[in-house]
């Protein structure tokens, strides 16, 4: 082999071994670059919150499961909320009562911004009549009761719920989320410690809890904003200046980190929970098209408790 082949050879095998030295340096730099971004900017919780909140207001669907206790009674309720052409939330209620009266009552629920479904599917109870008699509900059972809600315009009260929690909830378009977002931040709506930050491992993905102070004021001001844009005539009237000495209202709001998504709220004193998921799943809310006036059905209802 003359000089040039030679070299030629020694040439491309220092070649052949520089070009993976490159690849892994190249993959490292890249992996520390997406590590700091990770940790610096994606992951960082005041971004996260923020993150979670704008997310909570472009939601085409979401599911809500809370539970809430209150002395003696118990409530267990699973909502399906859907916020395309037609908005609506379908939900299941399950009221639980022990004591002196011990009672369990279930409904159904159907609600839109203008109008609400109720109906009896379970009540057992031990309570009696005023002749001593053990009551029966079942001629009340599975009656659709309507709430029309058109004229006083207030949504039904599950959608109504649903939509106006502690972060609203909402599918908005871009412009009308940026000038929610402006307001939440201006006013510093949403207020935690850092070092009170939870940080946890849910199913294997990362979550921050967040002990979360809002101020009532700032809320108030938030709330209305957010009824104009979504046509709650009810929250026209609130005037947030009245709210200036009410004491700053307290939470527990859970996020992943991965998804930058609301996965559970606790109220105060751990009295009700409510879990977040299954985000974007659609679900079909059909509205019964039989009832009769949800006055009709109370009526019925008190007519056998005397």
């Amino acid at each position: 082999m003359n000089k040039t082949s030679k070299f030629a050879a020694q040439g491309g095998n220092g070649q052949g071994r520089l070009v993976p030295v490159l690849l892994v340096s190249a993959i490292a730099v890249f992996g520390l670059s997406a590590w700091a971004w990770w940790h610096n900017i994606r992951s960082n919780p005041q971004r996260t919150l923020y993150g979670a909140i704008e997310n909570n207001l472009r939601v085409r669907s979401v599911s809500r499961q809370v539970a809430q206790t209150s002395g003696s009674q118990k409530l267990d309720q699973g909502v399906n909320l859907s916020l395309g052409t037609k908005p609506a939330a379908h939900g299941f209620t399950t009221i639980s009562q022990t004591g002196d009266i011990n009672a369990t009552i279930e409904t159904e629920a159907m609600s839109t911004p203008t109008e609400e479904y109720v109906r009896y599917t379970t009540i057992e109870t031990d309570q009696q009549n005023s002749k001593g008699k053990k009551l029966n509900f079942d001629e009340i059972l599975n009656i659709w009761g309507k709430t029309s809600t058109e004229q006083t315009g207030e949504p039904g009260a599950l959608y109504g719920e649903s939509i106006l929690g502690v972060v609203p909830t909402a599918n908005l378009n871009a412009s009308d989320r940026q000038a929610l977002m402006k307001t939440i931040r201006d006013n510093n709506v949403y207020a935690f410690d850092e070092q009170t930050l939870e940080r946890k491992i849910q199913n294997g993905r990362p979550t921050y809890v967040y002990s979360l102070t809002v101020a009532p004021t700032a809320y108030i001001k938030l709330l209305k904003q957010f009824g104009g844009i979504v046509n709650l005539a009810q929250l026209e009237d609130l005037d947030p200046s009245q709210y200036e000495n009410t004491q700053p209202l307290t939470f527990k709001l859970t996020v992943d980190v991965w998804s930058q998504k609301l996965t559970g709220v606790t109220y105060d004193g751990d009295a009700r929970t409510e879990r977040l998921g299954s985000y974007g799943i659609h679900h079909d809310i059909d509205l019964p098209e039989e009832s009769i006036p949800i006055e009709e059905l109370q009526a019925k209802l008190q007519s056998i408790q005397e």
